[in-house]
């Protein structure tokens, strides 16, 4: 007997309350999930902060305080745009279905691909690192060019790595192990916060610095690697090949669409630059408080839902389960949004005074950041609802539409950044990132109704019926 019909449940009563037993033990099984890489989370990004501490209380708001967060920008862009994004949108989906076999076939003939395009992309960067400063710090001149250059030869080797661990986080999230891959942010903020200590010397601290983030990057990925324990790559490479032309297409369109925001920070990065000395420094250390709650508390949804609503989205059969947990997911994660960012920027004032109130950093610097800070803290519901919109499109394998929206924030960010910081300097670069922001999460909802029929309402259904 059909269970459903336009919406509603009929059938007998223990149908309905066996339905209703397994939906309660899969959120329970999501919340416990949840709270594991909450935690993890949360212990990676206050190792984070420790990181920022340290830099700040060491080097003060300075030339060299631009150099060392140029240096830790790159390993972290790479990080949220291959680890935590682009690669997961792909893979994840595709590994979910595949049987176990052919799941660790596919993951052995992606990392022999990602060898030999990342160790291609790495050896560009190392013959040309200006590269770099083209794109993260353009407000350099030649001598500063000339002091980092040796130091992002160095750092630029962390890119094969972070590529590797970025399939590694796929194929285990697929496999619904969240823990291990959450960890890998603290085991490298540990490792670079070593290096920190160890060049604590102003003359050592870049080199130690850099040669830090390339190991820090290397036993992340050994550290997943050992976790998967199945790995076999000479018997998965003779084996049929999964990788395909939509694959790709949707892997670099998701590397697109997902990078975009992540590019909006350094773009940002970019302006502050060309704005005042030591303007890189002072934008990093608001943006890393503004990611706090930001990562620990609302992006970590989207990491643990992505499979399921995968795997929901794929059959037929579990519509109706996937109906009420996305509607609870986005209620869930846009209400806990307003709370903190109403929380966050009540005590903007003591945060950053208690963080950032030490060493080399004046009471100006720290009147800055509060004023950064709290206007930063106002994209949290935004940045926060459209992590958890665009792992629905990914879950719905739509990585074209996201592309679409986020370029068209993009445009938006570099034209009201170009106009508002030539007025209200960092501050109006802070205005547009919020601004941007927004818009873009509201053109997610506009479109996921309009192209996938999902509402973003607490009274509908979240699917329409066709």
């Amino acid at each position: 007997m059909n269970l459903i019909e336009n919406g509603n449940f009929r059938g007998d009563l223990s149908a309905q309350d066996d339905m209703n037993i397994r939906y309660i033990s899969l959120i329970r099984k999501i919340f416990i999930s949840t709270a594991l890489v909450s935690f993890a989370i949360f212990i990676g990004r206050l190792a984070g902060l420790v990181r920022e501490v340290l830099l700040a209380s060491t080097l003060g708001i300075s030339k060299e305080a631009d150099m060392a967060v140029l240096m830790l920008t790159f390993p972290d862009f790479l990080l949220n745009i291959i680890v935590g994004g682009a690669m997961a949108a792909v893979l994840v989906p595709t590994f979910k279905r595949l049987n176990r076999t052919e799941a660790v076939s596919f993951f052995s003939q992606m990392n022999f691909v990602i060898a030999i395009l990342f160790s291609i992309f790495t050896l560009i960067l190392f013959l040309k690192p200006e590269i770099l400063i083209s794109i993260f710090a353009p407000g350099f001149d030649t001598t500063e060019m000339q002091i980092i250059f040796p130091y992002l030869r160095i750092v630029v080797w962390i890119l094969p790595f972070t590529a590797f661990a970025g399939v590694s986080t796929a194929f285990l999230q697929a496999n619904e192990r969240f823990f291990i891959p959450a960890l890998g942010t603290l085991l490298f903020n540990g490792i670079v916060i070593a290096g920190l200590f160890i060049g604590r010397n102003q003359n050592m601290i870049l080199i130690s610095l850099a040669v830090s983030i390339v190991l820090a990057g290397f036993i992340r990925w050994l550290s997943q690697l050992w976790n998967i324990k199945t790995f076999s790559p000479l018997l998965s490479l003779s084996k049929s090949p999964f990788l395909n032309k939509k694959l790709l297409i949707g892997y670099f369109e998701s590397v697109f669409a997902l990078g975009i925001p992540l590019l909006i920070p350094v773009i940002a990065g970019a302006f502050a630059t060309l704005s005042t000395e030591g303007g890189l420094a002072l934008l990093n250390y608001s943006n890393k408080l503004i990611q706090l709650p930001l990562g620990i508390f609302l992006t970590v949804f989207s990491i643990t839902l992505f499979p399921k609503f995968s795997e929901l989205l794929s059959k037929h059969e579990e519509f109706m389960k996937a109906k009420t947990l996305i509607r609870s997911s986005l209620w869930l994660v846009f209400s806990l949004s307003i709370i903190l960012m109403l929380i966050f920027i009540s005590f903007r004032s003591p945060i950053v005074r208690l963080i950032y109130d030490h060493g080399h950093v004046t009471l100006n610097d720290i009147a800055t950041l509060t004023e950064l800070t709290g206007i930063g803290f106002l994209v949290l519901p935004a940045m926060g609802l459209s992590s958890l919109l665009i792992t629905i499109y990914n879950a719905k394998l739509d990585t074209r539409t996201p592309l679409i929206i986020n370029l068209i924030m993009l445009l938006g960010f570099i034209l009201s950044a170009w106009i508002l910081s030539n007025y209200y300097g960092l501050t109006g670069i802070v205005v547009a990132q919020v601004v941007s922001s927004w818009l873009g999460m509201l053109l997610q909802i506009i479109m996921l109704r309009y192209s996938h029929g999902v509402l973003f309402s607490p009274n509908k259904r979240v699917f329409k019926r066709a």
